[in-house]
C-alpha cells in the first residue's frame, strides 16, 4: 500500500495534477481551488493493492464559502479506481449549513451521509468484488453493488486518489488523514559522550 499522503504528498511518492496551490503543514494538507476551471488532486498507481479489500479512512474540512453546481457537486472528492469503475465519495453542498459525503455514481450519488458542520470523517472501501462501501460511525453503512458505481476517468490505470477536481467550483478543503499508512520518519543520529577513557598499556 502507498503511504498516507497528508500533510506532504509528494514527499510520500504522490503525483500531482493541475496548477492550484497546495500548502503542507506539520498535520494537515490545504489545497485551494480557487478557479471555476482550476483542479488539485493527488493520486498514486498502486496494482498490489487491488489484489485485495482497500480500507480508507479520510477526515477533510471545508472553509465555508465554498460553490456548488446543480447536484451540490464541490469538486472535493476521495476515490478508490480499479481501471474501469471507481469507489468515489464526493463531498457535497447541501441546502443547510452542513456537508453530505455519497458515492458517485452511473447516474447521480448515492443517498449518502449528512453532516451538521463543514468537516467530513468517513470511512471508504472497496471490497475484493468490487463493491464501494460508505460509513460513518453510528450509522448503517452504505453498500453500492460494482456495477452501479461511476466509470472510471483513468481507464486501465488502478490508483488512489483524492483532491479538488476542475468541474466548476472554487473550495479550500483541509485534509487530515487519508488512513493510510504515515510515511516513516527519520530517525536522528544517536549522539554520546565519553566522559571518562583510560587506556592500559602492557609492555
Amino acid at each position: 500500500m502507498p503511504y498516507d499522503p497528508i500533510p506532504d504528498p509528494l514527499a510520500a511518492g504522490w503525483t500531482k495534477e493541475g496548477h492550484e496551490p497546495h500548502f503542507p503543514s506539520g498535520t494537515s494538507l490545504r489545497i485551494t481551488d480557487t478557479t471555476n476551471l482550476g483542479l488539485c488532486r493527488f493520486f498514486v498507481v498502486d496494482p498490489a493493492a487491488f489484489t485485495g479489500e482497500i480500507e480508507l479512512n479520510p477526515s477533510v474540512l471545508l472553509t465555508p464559502g465554498f460553490s456548488a453546481d446543480g447536484q451540490q457537486t464541490i469538486g472535493v472528492h476521495v476515490a478508490i479506481n480499479d481501471g474501469d469503475r471507481q469507489v468515489r465519495a464526493d463531498v457535497l453542498g447541501t441546502d443547510g449549513a452542513g456537508v453530505r459525503v455519497a458515492l458517485n455514481l452511473e447516474a447521480g450519488y448515492s443517498r449518502g451521509f449528512v453532516f451538521p458542520n463543514t468537516q467530513a470523517t468517513f470511512q471508504l472501501k472497496r471490497l475484493v468484488d468490487g463493491t464501494g462501501v460508505l460509513a460513518v460511525p453510528g450509522q448503517t453503512p452504505e453498500a453500492i453493488p460494482y456495477f452501479q458505481l461511476a466509470a472510471s476517468r483513468r481507464i486501465g490505470q488502478q490508483t488512489i486518489e483524492f483532491g479538488s477536481d476542475g468541474t466548476g467550483q472554487v473550495s479550500i478543503s483541509e485534509w487530515f488523514t487519508l488512513g493510510l499508512p504515515p510515511l516513516p520518519r527519520e530517525t536522528p543520529f544517536a549522539a554520546f559522550t565519553v566522559s571518562r577513557l583510560q587506556l592500559r598499556v602492557r609492555a
